[in-house]
């Protein structure tokens, strides 16, 4: 998703994060996914591993969206907290072409890909601390 590759783009410019995003055109179905990562890792890489998923445009007040990530959840996949809230303002800082971080960062949105990036460089850090 090009737009969240320009709202993480400021953290890794400013605080040097090491960010790894994979984009497609289209919504791929979890399970196929999965199967094809377990095809690559069998056929060419036994240490590729799913480091988490990214709950991206979640409305938290319907019941869809969380009975979604209850399934990823059930089905062992790491998902990433906090959650990525829906918002027009995402839309609107992508017409703006700033990063929403910048485009408003009081909004709780910038604050969510404040707090994923903070779990992620915290993970990042505990796996070189045991290495």
């Amino acid at each position: 998703a090009p737009y969240l590759l320009e709202q993480l783009q400021p953290l890794v410019e400013e605080y040097g994060a090491e960010i790894e995003i994979t984009a497609s055109r289209q919504e791929i179905p979890y399970p196929y996914v999965l199967e094809r990562i377990e095809e690559v890792r069998s056929d060419h890489n036994p240490r590729l591993k799913v480091e988490g998923v990214v709950v991206n445009q979640f409305q938290g007040r319907a019941n869809f969206p969380q009975q979604a990530v209850d399934e990823l959840v059930a089905d062992g996949l790491p998902v990433l907290e906090p959650y990525i809230s829906a918002s027009v303002r995402i839309r609107e800082s992508h017409h703006a072409a700033k990063p929403m971080v910048f485009f408003e960062p009081s909004h709780k949105v910038a604050g969510e890909f404040e707090a994923l990036y903070d779990r992620l460089r915290s993970k990042q850090r505990e796996r070189r601390k045991a290495s």
